[in-house]
């Protein structure tokens, strides 16, 4: 991630992010819901770089080459120093959201896998219990009560099988976006400046 000294207002471009803060703390942390503020933050009670995650989440698609990260600021909260100490904390709150990501995949498919075989088992068992019955104590029942019966079990065991199924295929999905987003926002050069005055 690289760094820009400005000691004037940048023009910013459409491909870039601006975040208004009152202080370099709500880049990380969240600030009290305040919905009397004409700042985003303040109204969502987020902090700034969350916010900025779901931004360019709703743009992964997008081309991000060139996406500047503009953070705007009292001017008399800017010290000397603060946009390449910034830079080096984003890069890493970064990693270690990207090591945090990485761990919930890994555990969310440990937890699926084992759910799925759990899953398996019960719904085996509660399908031959079902044809057991059908077969024997209950055979003189008509055919069409008797395949009610068998679908519906059928659908309870599909229903305990999805969850542990949802986790396998896609509940990756979204850590890996996210992944790709934070090392998209380690690149980005960070630009500090001081806010206009309404």
């Amino acid at each position: 991630m690289t760094s820009s000294t400005t000691a004037a207002i940048s023009a910013a471009t459409p491909d870039d992010i601006v975040i208004q803060i009152n202080t370099i703390n709500q880049l990380f942390n969240a600030p009290e819901i305040n919905p009397f503020s004409d700042k985003p933050i303040d109204v969502a009670g987020e902090s700034a770089l969350t916010r900025m995650v779901r931004q360019l989440l709703s743009r992964y698609m997008q081309k991000s080459e060139g996406t500047r990260l503009i953070i705007q600021m009292p001017a008399d909260q800017i010290t000397p120093g603060l946009q390449t100490k910034t830079a080096e904390a984003v890069r890493r709150y970064a990693d270690a959201k990207i090591k945090d990501n990485k761990l919930n995949i890994r555990v969310s498919r440990r937890v699926g896998l084992i759910e799925l075989l759990v899953a398996c088992a019960v719904a085996m068992v509660a399908l031959v219990v079902t044809t057991a019955v059908l077969a024997g104590p209950l055979a003189g029942l008509s055919e069409t009560l008797r395949g009610f019966i068998l679908g519906f079990v059928s659908i309870l065991a599909w229903v305990l099988l999805w969850n542990p199924l949802d986790k396998l295929l896609f509940a990756w999905i979204e850590p890996r976006e996210r992944i790709a987003i934070l090392r998209k926002i380690k690149s980005m050069d960070i630009v500090i400046e001081p806010q206009t005055e309404n």
